[in-house]
C-alpha cells in the first residue's frame, strides 16, 4: 500500500473579527488536526479515531441544512462531537449554521463556553473545507491501518509485568466486580428546555456524567453525541444563545421528588 503523500491543506476562511485568513487542515500526527495559521498563538483542535465518525455526522447535519435554505433570522442550528484541543483537554467541536448561510466551526473546552479556533466557513469556501476533509480523512485511514491508532491512546505495557493471580472464587470476584460497578457508574441527567414561563418543558437532551467529563445525546432521531467537561459546562454552553432556556435536572433527584 502505498503512503499518501500530502498531508496538509491550507485554505481560507474568516476569524470571529470577520477578517479573511488562513487555516490549515492536517493529518500528520495520527490525529486530523484543523486550525488557524495567524496570530500569536497557534489555535487548532485535533479529532483522534475515535472522534471522526461523529464530526463527520455533525458536519454533513450541518451542510444539508445549508443546502435546503433552512437558514434565515432565528433559524441558528447546532451540531456537536467530541474533539482536543491544542492543550490535550477533552472538548467538544460546535458545528453551527448563521442566519446567512455560513458555516462555523471552533472547539469549546471550558465551562463559560470561550472558543478555541473558531472559523467562519462562507459559501465560497465551504465546498472547498468539505473537499479537504475527505481527502484528510483518507490519509488518516491509511495512517490508522498502517501506525494504529493516535500515540496519546496507546496503553503503555509493561512487559516484565508478572502474571496476577485470581481474586478468589467466582463468588467474590462477582462481588468485587458489583462493587466496583456501583462506585463507578455515572449519574444520569437531563437537560429540560422551559417553555415560556413555565408554561410547559420538554426534555432536550439526556447525559451521564463521569468524574472527569460528561456524555450528551439529543432525544432527536439523529441522536448527536457531545463530550463536555460536566453536566453544568453541557448546560451552559447548550443553551448559549438559545430562545429556550435549559434546566439541569439530575434523574436521582427527580425519582426521589416523585417517590
Amino acid at each position: 500500500m502505498m503512503h499518501a503523500s500530502k498531508r496538509d491543506w491550507r485554505l481560507h476562511c474568516y476569524d470571529t473579527q470577520g477578517r479573511l485568513v488562513d487555516y490549515v487542515i492536517d493529518s500528520d500526527h495520527g490525529a486530523i488536526r484543523i486550525g488557524l495559521t495567524t496570530g500569536e498563538q497557534e489555535q487548532y483542535m485535533e479529532l483522534r479515531a475515535e472522534q471522526v465518525d461523529k464530526f463527520q455526522d455533525a458536519l454533513e447535519a450541518a451542510l444539508a441544512t445549508i443546502k435546503v435554505g433552512k437558514v434565515g433570522e432565528g433559524c441558528q442550528q447546532r451540531w456537536w462531537a467530541p474533539c482536543y484541543s491544542r492543550r490535550g483537554e477533552l472538548g467538544v467541536c460546535e458545528i453551527k449554521t448563521t442566519d446567512h448561510g455560513a458555516l462555523r466551526i471552533a472547539c469549546v473546552t471550558s465551562l463559560t463556553g470561550l472558543h478555541d479556533c473558531a472559523l467562519e466557513l462562507r459559501a465560497e469556501h465551504i465546498s472547498e473545507f468539505r473537499s479537504a476533509i475527505e481527502a484528510a480523512l483518507s490519509v488518516f485511514k491509511i495512517d490508522v491501518a498502517i501506525y494504529g491508532e493516535h500515540w496519546a491512546d496507546d496503553e503503555e505495557e509493561d512487559s516484565g509485568e508478572k502474571e496476577l493471580s485470581p481474586i478468589g472464587d467466582e463468588e467474590l470476584f462477582a462481588a468485587e466486580v458489583a462493587k466496583m460497578v456501583a462506585e463507578d457508574a455515572p449519574q444520569l441527567f437531563a437537560l429540560v428546555g422551559e417553555i415560556g414561563e413555565r408554561v410547559d418543558a420538554i426534555t432536550i437532551a439526556w447525559g451521564m456524567a463521569f468524574t472527569d467529563h460528561a456524555q450528551v445525546i439529543t432525544k432527536s432521531h439523529d441522536g448527536t453525541c457531545g463530550t463536555f467537561r460536566s453536566a453544568e459546562g453541557a448546560r451552559k454552553i447548550l443553551s448559549a444563545d438559545d430562545k429556550i432556556k435549559l434546566h439541569l435536572v439530575w434523574a436521582k433527584d427527580a425519582q426521589e421528588h416523585i417517590a
